[in-house]
């Protein structure tokens, strides 16, 4: 499910909200990006948190939904 969301946020080029897990710090964080490329692995997009394009991994996206986050809809 969260692949079909991600891909609809690159065909329409819409933001799309995120749950993200950071194996690195060991947190899980909630981001709003603006998705420039995806490859198998990566989504490559602007976190409007961090103000710069990050490279995210695929499998520790978590949830994804368009737009704002609204309550009990993450997939």
């Amino acid at each position: 499910m969260v692949d079909i969301v991600l891909q609809q946020a690159v065909r329409r080029n819409e933001p799309v909200e995120i749950i993200y897990m950071d194996n690195r710090a060991g947190t899980i964080t909630q981001r709003q990006i603006r998705i420039y490329r995806m490859t198998a692995e990566t989504v490559q997009a602007y976190c409007y948190e961090r103000k710069a394009v990050r490279t995210f991994r695929r499998d520790h996206i978590l949830a994804a939904q368009r737009g704002e986050r609204r309550r009990g809809s993450w997939q």
